[in-house]
């Protein structure tokens, strides 16, 4: 389904404290750190909770993208370009 191509695909999100965070698993990663949102954000209703929503609009390749999500943005091919450096999630404990 579309939805699970969305939450299964290679990510970079910058957080509100400018964090930036890389990762392939949007869903694994809202789970593995739920201090990062408010707790209404990351109540799970079967495999989905507000973050994960929240989050997956940032997408370029979605049909109506947001810019910003509670302070979360997608990491651009610029700013990639201009040196960010991502921790990796799967690999590095938030």
């Amino acid at each position: 389904s579309k939805y699970w191509e969305a939450i299964t695909k290679h990510w970079m999100l910058k957080a509100p404290d400018n964090r930036v965070f890389e990762f392939d698993n949007l869903n694994k990663f809202v789970r593995e750190n739920p201090k990062m949102f408010e707790p209404n954000d990351v109540i799970w209703h079967r495999y989905s909770c507000n973050a994960v929503k929240g989050l997956s609009r940032l997408r370029g390749s979605r049909a109506q993208p947001i810019a910003s999500w509670k302070g979360w943005t997608w990491v651009s091919i610029t700013e990639r370009l201009e040196g960010c450096v991502a921790l990796d999630v799967d690999k590095q404990a938030a």
